[in-house]
């Protein structure tokens, strides 16, 4: 009769029965290093996820340094800009 081994806990189940495997199966190791193995997937396929998005769109980042909410002292002026002379009409 063969072993049962399960994925999430890394053991070989010496009582290989159904009522054994239903056992650890509601056993708190268990249920804990199932919640744990798929946290970890979770956070492998975001990470995935936003590396694919980096790649696509490399300009996203420096699009997104220059919004109003990063503007703390007004508005940027390019650098070539030239200021227009004041005008008074009471001169």
């Amino acid at each position: 009769m063969a072993k049962f081994y399960c994925e999430y806990c890394n053991i070989y189940l010496t009582h290989s029965s159904p009522a054994g495997r239903k056992q650890h199966a509601h056993g708190r190791k268990h249920i804990n290093n199932k919640i744990e193995y798929y946290t970890e997937f979770l956070i492998e396929q975001q990470a995935q996820a936003s590396q694919a998005h980096y790649q696509n769109n490399p300009g996203f980042y420096l699009q997104q340094q220059y919004t109003a909410n990063n503007i703390s002292q007004g508005v940027y002026l390019p650098p070539n800009f030239i200021p227009l002379p004041s005008y008074n009409p009471n001169q």
